[in-house]
């Protein structure tokens, strides 16, 4: 999932033009989280407790990119839900409210 949301925010950098947090940071945590994981599959002691702590950082930092680019869809309520979709995210529908979901 992270790593179709970089690739969708690089490849759309006309309407998210700064990215809170960066891209280079959120790509840095998704690099630590993979790293970790490895770590967890080669069975090496302690390696989960390090995984998880590198998986909570990672949801931070997508939870705050996700408040992001939902103040980006806020600027303009006509274009928000193609703004929320061509983050890499998805957009759940409530009666006169767009929420930004995990595809």
């Amino acid at each position: 999932m992270a790593k179709g949301i970089i690739a969708a925010l690089t490849a759309n950098t006309a309407t998210f033009t700064s990215p809170d947090p960066s891209l280079a940071a959120l790509s840095a945590a998704l690099t630590d989280l993979e790293t970790a994981e490895s770590s967890v599959q080669a069975r090496t002691r302690g390696a989960i407790a390090g995984r998880n702590e590198k998986r909570k950082e990672l949801v931070t930092l997508l939870e705050q990119l996700k408040a992001y680019v939902q103040k980006v869809a806020d600027a303009n309520s006509e274009t928000s839900a193609q703004a929320i979709q061509s983050s890499g995210l998805a957009v759940r529908r409530r009666p006169g409210v767009f929420d930004i979901v995990p595809r």
